[in-house]
């Protein structure tokens, strides 16, 4: 993937969460290493807990050191590298979770020890990163869909005055062409009233404060990317605000980015329907 020139910060309870080099990773506690790795001699080893991953898929990355001494974590793609943690460390293993983000390839990350005695050495791991999970997972093309919420098991529909909810009602208000976008997102145009799935802060109208539809424009505040969920399921992540479209037991629809990625209530099933 891209190397991202931001890295952004957000202190919680569990420690610090960050952006680097593509992934999204936590700072966690050390552990035992497990799995394969090439290495240079010398008890230094760095492994991931996955050959492959699909992207939105949680990642574990686990390294080894000698003994005390300074450390580097780099992270490789595409010719771009940026540094995923550095710094001096007096213990022998350590561990950093995240979740794998675009774009799909191949992802080396490479550990760099150096002792007290400014003795050296090195180890690397690589894996893949997929667009989709390899079991089972739904691949979309542009076509007519129903988006079911998952948790509550209802529709997603809009109406002719441009707002959406859930709804068990059937017919065409809860039909959706997806279409492609720039960039790998899609956009979701309603098949009855032909507006477009949206979410725009920067205007003055019903879309500043909820989700809604629109006319068609095209900008980035009506383009959602599409993440793998469980079980066949899929998220869909707002291009412009980067939250999760979501809806309440009542029906109510609207995008945040509390809890975690993977959950029920940010998880839509898109099933292909006919006219």
């Amino acid at each position: 993937m891209n190397v991202s020139s931001i890295v952004r910060r957000l202190i919680l309870a569990a420690g610090v969460v960050l952006t680097v080099a593509g992934i999204a990773v936590a700072s966690v506690g050390a552990q035992q290493p497990g799995g394969n790795t090439v290495s240079t001699p010398g008890q230094t080893s760095i492994v991931t807990d996955k050959e492959s991953y699909a992207v939105g898929e949680p990642i574990t990355i686990t390294y080894t050191l000698p003994g005390p001494g300074r450390y580097r974590i780099t992270d490789r793609q595409g010719g771009q590298v940026s540094t995923l943690r550095a710094g001096v460390s007096a213990q022998a293993t350590g561990r950093i979770q995240g979740t794998v983000t675009p774009p799909v390839g191949t992802e080396c990350l490479t550990l760099e020890y150096t002792d007290g005695k400014n003795r050296t050495s090195t180890a690397e791991t690589c894996f893949q990163v997929t667009d989709t999970a390899d079991t089972g997972q739904q691949k979309l093309t542009p076509g007519l869909y129903t988006l079911r919420h998952r948790r509550a098991g209802l529709m997603l529909r809009s109406t002719i005055a441009k707002t959406v909810y859930l709804s068990d009602d059937d017919g065409d208000l809860q039909k959706w062409v997806l279409e492609t976008a720039p960039d790998g997102y899609v956009f979701l145009r309603n098949l009855a009233t032909g507006y477009y799935l949206e979410v725009n802060p920067t205007t003055d109208q019903v879309c500043a404060t909820q989700v809604c539809t629109n006319e068609k424009n095209l900008g980035i505040f009506q383009q959602w990317k599409v993440r793998p969920g469980r079980e066949g399921s899929l998220l869909l992540i707002h291009r412009a605000i980067g939250a999760k479209l979501t809806a309440d037991l009542q029906g109510r629809i609207s995008i945040d980015n509390e809890g975690p990625s993977i959950l029920d209530g940010y998880e839509w099933t898109l099933t292909a329907v006919q006219p």
